[in-house]
């Protein structure tokens, strides 16, 4: 493995490793993350299929008399970071939603990382075999810290979700459930959008909306670890009353063994 592909894989491991550690309160099953990475990687398919067929439509005639920064725009939110943020999501809730493992608020933020990162590695991958080690050293901090910033927004709207759907408020649920998709759309497409404007000061906005941007995001990842909840209120209040049962155990014990 030469430095290019190196430079491809490891930024997104990292990371992931990052996050997967900030679950301070109940690790998440290796395979579940295992298939949630390779579920992301699998998402780039469809994500291209998507982008192909948007850019045909694009270039057919039906957006002729249009600006050159309408163009860019519409191709930038609504058909590349569209495409790849909605398949990182159906994939997500694919293989995520239901699964019994998904318990705490803070779980929606490991898998949504999984996803983005898997995903990302993927096409640092192909980037890195078109066009070698200076692409891989740039998207190593651009590109995975902004599929990074985009997969922690989805997980935190996807936590959230599940969280009003455990305590019965579906049509709240379901509001999330689309801002889980909708704001990292809006995010990857202003990403997307100051790199494609050819100005100087559209490259300035994107390196310090990317800096900004990451800021933020490892502040929310810290605020989540620290505050993480079980969904389920019921779970919250046997966990508590576990805990009062083998701490008067403990007691018990311990004034047994001093008589």
């Amino acid at each position: 493995m030469d430095w290019a592909m190196i430079l491809a894989i490891v930024p997104g491991l990292i990371v992931l490793f990052y996050v997967y550690k900030k679950d301070k309160v109940e690790k998440e099953p290796r395979k579940l993350l295992v298939k949630l990475l390779i579920f992301g990687a699998l998402s780039v398919i469809p994500a291209i299929i998507f982008e192909v067929v948007g850019e045909e439509i694009l270039n057919s005639g039906l957006t002729d008399g249009m600006s050159y920064i309408a163009l860019v725009a519409i191709d930038n939110f609504l058909i590349i970071a569209l495409a790849e943020e909605f398949c990182k999501y159906m994939f997500l809730k694919c293989g995520s939603w239901k699964h019994p493992a998904f318990d705490y608020r803070f779980d929606a933020l490991v898998y949504a990382i999984c996803v983005g990162m898997g995903f990302a590695i993927t096409e640092n991958i192909f980037y890195v075999i078109q066009d070698g080690l200076a692409v891989a050293a740039f998207r190593a901090v651009t590109s995975i810290p902004g599929h990074a910033c985009f997969a922690i927004s989805m997980g935190i709207y996807y936590g959230e979700a599940k969280l009003m759907e455990k305590i019965g408020y579906t049509q709240k649920s379901k509001a999330l459930r689309r801002m889980a998709l909708w704001v990292p759309v809006l995010m990857h497409g202003f990403y997307d959008f100051s790199l494609s404007v050819d100005a100087w000061w559209m490259v300035a906005i994107f390196f310090i909306y990317i800096i900004a941007t990451d800021i933020v995001i490892i502040m929310k990842i810290r605020k989540y670890s620290r505050e993480d909840a079980p969904l389920d209120p019921d779970l919250e209040e046997k966990e508590s009353a576990a805990a009062t049962v083998s701490e008067a155990a403990t007691v018990a014990e311990n004034n047994n063994g001093a008589e």
